[in-house]
């Protein structure tokens, strides 16, 4: 398989981040613990590692080099973010149309690169919005906490965006029922502190 001529990452070849994360892939392939730097001998890791994890298992899936692998990761990244904008617009907007415009639309607003900044942008936005919102019966708090904790495994700006957005749509959500908050704790909060209970611990994986 050869799509492209690339002979080396798109990012500086003494530096960057597209070859830092690289370094991380290369870690786990070696066998050595995701929770521990690539870098920093002896030093826990710094970073969330799912990107790094999925990049891993592309290249043992596919067959291709981890080198390979990590320049291919970008177009399943923009298929993905094109599918689950596409869905995002159904749940939110339920509109058919509306879903396939978002989802052009997001595809083109940059290109992908194998780093985790470039994923939590492109797929995981789109993952989060999707998971967090339009929350109803008690089962779809139970997605968004495992939504939740993905987020705090892929990347911290993510992570604190996704309480940012739950903290907004709580208190929207008070907003609109218009009862005391005693009834609103007693009816309504119960379920995000769901979230918590199912997302922190996932996202303390990193």
């Amino acid at each position: 398989l050869q799509l492209s001529p690339s002979i080396h990452l798109a990012g500086p070849i003494y530096g960057g981040d597209a070859y830092y994360h690289f370094g991380h892939i290369q870690h786990i392939d070696n066998g050595d613990s995701i929770f521990m730097s690539s870098h920093l001998l002896g030093e826990y890791e710094h970073y969330p590692w799912l990107t790094h994890l999925l990049i891993f298992f592309f290249s043992k899936l596919t067959g291709l080099s981890l080198l390979n692998a990590a320049l291919y990761f970008p177009l399943i990244s923009t298929i993905l973010a094109g599918l689950i904008t596409y869905l995002c617009g159904i749940k939110i907007f339920k509109n058919k149309n509306i879903g396939l415009i978002l989802s052009v639309l997001w595809m083109s607003t940059g290109i992908s690169n194998p780093t985790p900044s470039s994923f939590a942008y492109f797929v995981m936005v789109p993952f989060a919005i999707y998971g967090l919102s339009c929350l109803k019966e008690k089962k779809s708090y139970i997605w968004a906490g495992i939504v939740y904790g993905i987020c705090g495994i892929q990347h911290i700006t993510l992570f604190l965006g996704a309480n940012l957005f739950l903290f907004i749509d709580l208190i929207s959500q008070f907003i609109q029922k218009r009862i005391t908050l005693s009834d609103f704790f007693k009816k309504y909060l119960k379920y995000f502190i769901l979230i918590f209970i199912i997302g922190l611990p996932i996202s303390m994986l990193f």
